[in-house]
């Protein structure tokens, strides 16, 4: 099987963005207060005491208190899928390799046996994760699917192979500069794939500063198939 190994980067990466914001997939250590009640509200003011104003502001407190639960209910569950995943990729960080074990479905589909953390995760549990052992990207075919991953990952994925990678040639900038500033520069989480976008502008980034002619990418590139089974 192919061995893998956790984007250490990339873990990083993600701790750091869970101290400032939440994404889809993120869930930010930062925890959101309750809806602090109307000052009036604190004296021990009873509904049938209040004026239409405050009538007013009680049921709108209300309902801002009922999306707050609602969010943290919600929280609950996106937390512990953030937990897992993050977790188990802090357990084997700094292993050279490691391998997934797979089970196969009566039509011979094969399936990752490992939650949170796999191939075939989610977002997050494929950013989280490149091979082991790289590829230099020292031919133009290697260098266009290079560039092809990243429009890929942004969503751009409609047009041709060499108007995907004029599109990330275009935007180097850009790029490099979600890599070098998650935090400040947000624009990545607009893409399709965010985080694995997010780990491709870090090789990106790296690709774009390297003088050498054979630089080394461990970024797995996503391809479909007529049959992916």
């Amino acid at each position: 099987g192919s061995a893998w190994a956790v984007d250490d980067r990339m873990l990083d990466t993600i701790h750091t963005i869970a101290q400032n914001f939440s994404t889809k997939e993120i869930v930010s250590l930062q925890d959101k207060p309750k809806p602090p009640a109307p000052v009036w509200m604190e004296r021990g003011m009873k509904t049938e005491d209040m004026d239409e104003t405050q009538r007013q502001g009680f049921k709108n407190w209300k309902r801002q208190v009922a999306i707050w639960h609602t969010e943290r209910k919600l929280l609950g569950a996106r937390y512990g899928r953030f937990y897992s995943a993050t977790r188990q990729a802090e357990m084997f960080r700094g292993f050279p390799a490691i391998y997934f074990v797979y089970f196969a479905d009566s039509r011979g589909r094969l399936y990752p046996m490992t939650y949170g953390l796999n191939p075939q995760g989610s977002d997050l549990g494929k950013s989280l994760l490149h091979f082991a052992t790289g590829k230099p990207l020292d031919t133009p075919e290697a260098i266009r699917w290079f560039h092809v991953q990243g429009a890929n990952k942004w969503g751009f994925d409609k047009a041709t192979l060499a108007e995907r990678h004029a599109w990330v040639v275009e935007r180097q900038e850009e790029f490099c500069a979600y890599a070098n500033d998650p935090i400040t520069n947000r624009g990545w989480t607009e893409a399709g794939d965010p985080l694995q976008f997010l780990a491709w502008c870090l090789e990106y980034r790296d690709y774009c500063a390297d003088t050498t002619s054979a630089f080394v990418s461990r970024i797995p590139i996503s391809m479909d198939g007529s049959c992916n089974g």
